[in-house]
């Protein structure tokens, strides 16, 4: 549950490298700048390029219904699991405007959305991660 305006989730994803991590990392930025800016249950209002070298990114997003004038920032943050080479991700959420109720709810869809792009992360093809991994570490 939120501590007032500030909610951490930890995902149910482990990922076998760093290499991968950043990868993954990278698939999300594409994802937010394209597809998924503008969603049934969210809109994209700003994306931070992701810091590869901390295992971050932000994204500031408004969530429907938008009459609500709900808005918070997400920062998707990977770090090292118990086991040195692998890696697990959390979320953290920050509450920027609308009611505190009204966001408890609203953000649920926008995670529902997140868990189901790391499930696509996981299906896609070798050679499809390859690339993504690929371009991050052109990015680093």
């Amino acid at each position: 549950k939120p501590k007032g305006d500030e909610w951490t989730i930890p995902l149910p994803l482990k990922i076998p490298s760093l290499e991968e991590t950043v990868g993954l990392l990278e698939y999300l930025r594409e994802y937010y700048a394209g597809a998924g800016a503008q969603r049934p249950a969210f809109t994209v209002r700003e994306l931070a390029l992701p810091l590869f070298k901390d295992l971050k990114m932000e994204v500031t997003v408004g969530l429907a219904p938008y009459e609500l004038n709900v808005i918070q920032l997400a920062v998707i943050q990977a770090y090292e699991a118990e086991k040195a080479g692998e890696y697990r991700f959390s979320v953290y959420l920050k509450r920027l405007s609308g009611a505190r109720s009204n966001w408890r709810v609203t953000s649920l869809n926008f995670m529902d959305d997140l868990r189901k792009q790391l499930l696509l992360w996981r299906s896609l093809p070798p050679e499809e991660r390859r690339k993504c991994i690929e371009r991050a570490q052109a990015a680093m």
